[in-house]
Formats: structure tokens, C-alpha cells, sequence
């Protein structure tokens, strides 16, 4: 289970209740849901510094990605 960060302008939210085995579309519906942040414009960054990822294939999983938690 991963325990990932999304942090906003508005503040940082915990996401719970995804895997490595999730697909990149439960990640961006997840971040939508908390944030209200539409999938279609969202950036998503990793690391530090920040490097955005390319997310346009929504069926991949997260664990073919950079992604800890």
C-alpha cells in the first residue's frame, strides 16, 4: 500500500488505498478527488527537485514509474 503526498496550493492531502500495482488513471481520479484539480490538467511531480512525469498512458502502472512512498 502507498501513502503518497499531494501537495497543492491549497495545502497537502494524503492519498491512501493505492499500490504499485494501481494504474496511473486511479492515481489522477484519486488526486481529483481530493483536490477538485481536473485529470486533464493536472501535473504530476516526483522527486526533488520536483521533474514532472508523463502520465498520457493511463493504463500503465505506478510501479513502472519513479513513484515512493
Amino acid at each position: 500500500m502507498l501513502r503518497l503526498r499531494c501537495k497543492t496550493k491549497n495545502g497537502t492531502h494524503l492519498m491512501q488505498g493505492l499500490t504499485h500495482q494501481s494504474c496511473v488513471q486511479e492515481l489522477k481520479d484519486k488526486v481529483e478527488e481530493l483536490t477538485g484539480i481536473p485529470c486533464d490538467v493536472q501535473k504530476i511531480m516526483v522527486g526533488y527537485p520536483p521533474s514532472s512525469l508523463d502520465f498520457r498512458n493511463g493504463d500503465a502502472h505506478l510501479k513502472d514509474y519513479p513513484i515512493k512512498s
